[in-house]
């Protein structure tokens, strides 16, 4: 049998991992500097209804926090300066350095007109470390220079101020690197109809935390930063809002973000929940680029053996989030349900057995064997967009980490993929490799249904 229902099995270690500080890298205006100048103007779009403007309070443990912190710091104020440029009103409130501590960042909370808010979007967000309570069922704190806050405290103070869309958003950092070579900017300009329709034509909550967390193992926080990039959340989450530049056309040509690739219902709307996909597999993908950057010498990490092996070793950077995503702001709010499983594929388009696996940072899925004369059989495999060798069957043994660029974790998400694509469609799998005891990149392309 084939395409058969998940199979678990666990493998890893337990434990958090703790290296020392690296250097700060301050290159957020060079990375970011084209953001204000590069904003295209577009013309209103009729839509769900949507806030009168931002409220922002951006934290940066500039001080104390992994290398990178001022990067991302810089990072978000600019991409909220290029949404001021828009037209959105914006208004910032920046705590960082010595003053960055619970009591500052709740009474900043405490400062907001809770009037002026029935019709604004709250953004919070945090850059620094932070950690899980896992065992005294405190949940997840930001790790402050003075003192740890809880995010249940934050989230409950936030809420009393009854903002019309509330947006949270925490970059903690339990690894860090520092830098052996100097960082390549990509000033990338934002879009504003995925601003609009995430930052305005929202209601609720939306509770981000970029680190994965597995309680199953007692780990609780793993999530890295970049020193010349800044959090890998934070990137991912820049980019969310970013178009995609062409570099076939001269002057450069911009058109529709990666983000519309997850407009899984096809309204031309992006939720959040079509957001969080993206978040994850965008956080997944840079944290693929860092694990190169550690394997090729190009970042150096202050660690034990153990704990960079540990890293090494890793699948991916998953966001979580907490409780119900904010809806849309002309529906209501969807009651929370279950996941239904997904059911196995009533026909077999791929001919690849696979299998769930997972270890202390999250699940991924193993290719285990290849029928022949399957369309599996017949991958065409990639390296930097270039063809490397085809066709040949899938690599048995790959780890599968990505589909069609969407992150998966699971046989149940690697079907939902498949089952969504057309007649003769295109499967992507990205994932890596083992060979003599080192890990490299992987990534095939195969034409489905067309079996000998």
């Amino acid at each position: 049998m084939q395409e058969l229902p998940p199979k678990a099995s666990t493998s890893g270690t337990k434990g958090p991992i703790k290296l020392g500080d690296g250097e700060k890298f301050c290159l957020a205006v060079i990375t970011f500097a084209a953001l204000c100048a590069c904003v295209e103007s577009h013309a209103a779009q009729p839509g769900p209804p949507k806030t009168d403007g931002i409220l922002a309070i951006v934290v940066a443990d500039t001080k104390k926090g992994p290398a990178g912190t001022l990067i991302s710091h810089g990072a978000i104020n600019a991409t909220l300066s290029s949404f001021r440029d828009m037209g959105i009103p914006v208004e910032v409130t920046s705590i960082m350095d010595d003053a960055v501590s619970p009591s500052a960042i709740i009474a900043e909370v405490r400062r907001l007109d809770a009037a002026k808010l029935k019709n604004r979007t709250l953004f919070f967000y945090y850059a620094g470390h932070g950690a899980t309570d896992v065992r005294g069922g405190t949940g997840h704190l930001l790790r402050t220079p003075r003192g740890d806050l809880s995010r249940a405290v934050l989230v409950a103070e936030i809420r009393a101020k009854s903002p019309a869309l509330a947006i949270i958003a925490t970059d903690s950092c339990s690894l860090e690197a520092r830098l052996k070579g100097p960082a390549v900017p990509v000033p990338i300009p934002p879009e504003q109809r995925v601003v609009e329709n995430l930052f305005l034509q929202h209601r609720g909550v939306v509770d981000l935390n970029g680190s994965t967390y597995d309680a199953g193992r007692g780990f609780g926080q793993a999530a890295f930063y970049h020193p010349g990039i800044g959090g890998l959340f934070t990137r991912a989450f820049s980019l969310m809002f970013a178009p995609t530049i062409s570099m076939e056309t001269v002057p450069f040509k911009t058109m529709p973000g990666e983000v519309w690739k997850f407009d899984t219902d096809g309204d031309n709307f992006i939720d959040w929940s079509e957001a969080m996909d993206f978040l994850s597999s965008e956080t997944t993908r840079w944290f693929e680029i860092f694990r190169s950057e550690v394997t090729q010498g190009f970042l150096r990490l202050e660690a034990a053996p153990a704990d960079v092996e540990r890293l090494l070793s890793q699948v991916g950077q998953d966001p979580q989030y907490f409780g119900v995503l904010a809806h849309r702001s002309d529906r209501a709010q969807a009651k929370p349900t279950g996941a239904e499983p997904t059911k196995e594929a009533r026909k077999i388009r791929l001919g690849a057995y696979l299998e769930d696996r997972s270890n202390w940072s999250g699940g991924y899925v193993v290719i285990t064997k290849v029928d022949p004369r399957s369309p599996a059989s017949k991958a065409t495999e990639w390296k930097y967009s270039q063809r490397v060798r085809g066709p040949v069957p899938l690599t048995v043994g790959v780890i599968v980490t990505r589909v069609n660029d969407r992150r998966v974790r699971s046989r149940d998400e690697f079907f939902r993929i498949l089952d969504g694509l057309p007649e003769r469609g295109e499967l992507s799998i990205s994932g890596f490799r083992d060979e003599r005891g080192r890990r490299f990149t992987y990534t095939a392309t195969v034409a489905l249904d067309q079996f000998e």
